[in-house]
């Protein structure tokens, strides 16, 4: 009697991998996405110090000038870094999305190994049923009836 095999088993491997490595992107992207959110703070945070420092620095023209210029840069900054951080939640977002039809198609395969396995194992316990009731019919018919033992 030889075991169960699933055909489908090389296919089932690589779609295993495609999940693993959509796990492993996903968490990429979600590191990358804490990063800019984390960038966008920190130029959020040295905005708001740079602003309350300049309110100090009024009477210099000079020096109220460069903090007018850096926050001017500051501000641009922060909006590069915005539109980075909207481009990361997209990769995340995309990189959800795959790995949730990555582990559908695992799924499917899974199911189906599953569902073949319980086939193969009813048609086995058919087998062997089948089997024993010959058996069982050979030593009844093979056993000497008590008419015989008479004549």
């Amino acid at each position: 009697m030889a075991g169960f095999k699933f055909r489908a088993a090389a296919a089932l491997d690589l779609r295993i991998r495609a999940e693993e490595e959509a796990t492993r992107a996903l968490g990429d992207a979600r590191a990358a996405l804490e990063r800019s959110e984390r960038a966008l703070h920190e130029s959020l945070t040295a905005l708001e110090a740079t602003l309350a420092q300049g309110r100090e620095a009024a009477s210099d023209p000079g020096l109220s000038i460069w903090y007018r210029n850096w926050i001017t840069r500051q501000r641009h900054e922060i909006g590069r870094r915005r539109a980075l951080l909207a481009e990361r939640q997209v990769a995340v977002d995309a990189a959800l999305t795959t790995l949730h039809t990555a582990h559908r198609d695992v799924r499917v395969l899974e199911r189906l190994r599953d569902r073949l396995q319980q086939a193969w194992m009813l048609a086995e316990r058919r087998r062997e049923q089948k089997e024993l009731d010959w058996l069982g019919s050979v030593r009844h018919a093979l056993k000497p009836s008590p008419q015989e033992n008479l004549t």
